[in-house]
């Protein structure tokens, strides 16, 4: 039972760094351009 015990913690902690090295390594695209909304003040109570 303790085996299974660190393999499983072993597991998680090997996966959390796996997806930390992912995150870590890829570059997401910044916005092109940037983003502007115009909200009407009919939304907003007076």
């Amino acid at each position: 039972m303790k085996k299974l015990l660190l393999i499983l913690i072993a597991l998680v902690v090997l996966g959390g760094a796996g997806a930390a090295l992912v995150v870590a390594a890829t570059t997401s695209p910044a916005p092109s351009a940037p983003t502007e909304r115009v909200i009407s003040n009919d939304r907003f109570p007076q």
